[in-house]
């Protein structure tokens, strides 16, 4: 095994983790009113996050800026 294999691991998602996710997801965007653009600016800004900071603690959560206090 080469070590492009070895590097390209991929923690896998349980399906039911994944849908309570999109549900929960669905439920915000529904809540707050929100439009597909708002939706695919929060999570890109969740996703440039995570891969920012590759290891999280339960503190992380707590220093994410909410989107409107850009």
């Amino acid at each position: 095994m080469g070590l492009d294999k070895e590097l390209q691991t991929e923690k896998v998602m349980k399906e039911k983790t994944e849908i309570e996710l999109i549900n929960m997801l669905i439920d915000q965007v529904r809540k707050n009113d929100m439009t597909i653009l708002n939706l695919r600016q929060v999570t890109a800004k969740a996703i440039n996050y995570l891969e920012s900071n590759a290891v999280l603690e339960k503190e992380d959560s707590d220093i994410t800026k909410p989107s409107n206090q850009d």
